[in-house]
């Protein structure tokens, strides 16, 4: 047995030390400002997505009647919309990744919040 909490003690202190090293490198101001900007655009993109999928009329019900996506599908695809094409990417998007890109856009509001605050 003193052989493993041995072990599990040398990779604690592993793990310590490449976390104050990722802090002291994480914590200078040009890398700060990097993550703030990662953040703000990462943000900014989680949270538009969905907005912008929804306002062209996909949705997680289908294609919504009378949207640009209606009017895309019945133009360009009549009743057959081919596997992996654009717009059946677009809607399996509009589909399934609102709540997704919600929950990544309130994270990198959260990340960006705490670039922000946190004082040094």
């Amino acid at each position: 047995m003193g052989n493993v909490s041995a072990a599990l003690r040398s990779i604690g202190r592993a793990a310590q030390r490449a976390w104050n090293t990722f802090y002291s490198w994480a914590t200078q101001p040009h890398i700060r400002r990097r993550f703030l900007i990662a953040a703000a655009v990462g943000a900014g993109v989680a949270i538009l997505v969905p907005l912008t999928l929804a306002t062209m009329g996909f949705g997680p019900a289908g294609v919504a009647a009378g949207s640009a996506a209606a009017a895309w599908q019945s133009a360009a695809y009549g009743g057959y919309v081919a596997a992996g094409s654009a717009f059946a990417v677009l809607q399996s998007l509009g589909a399934t990744a609102g709540a997704v890109h919600l929950g990544l856009g309130l994270g990198g509001l959260a990340a960006l919040g705490v670039v922000i605050i946190d004082p040094k």
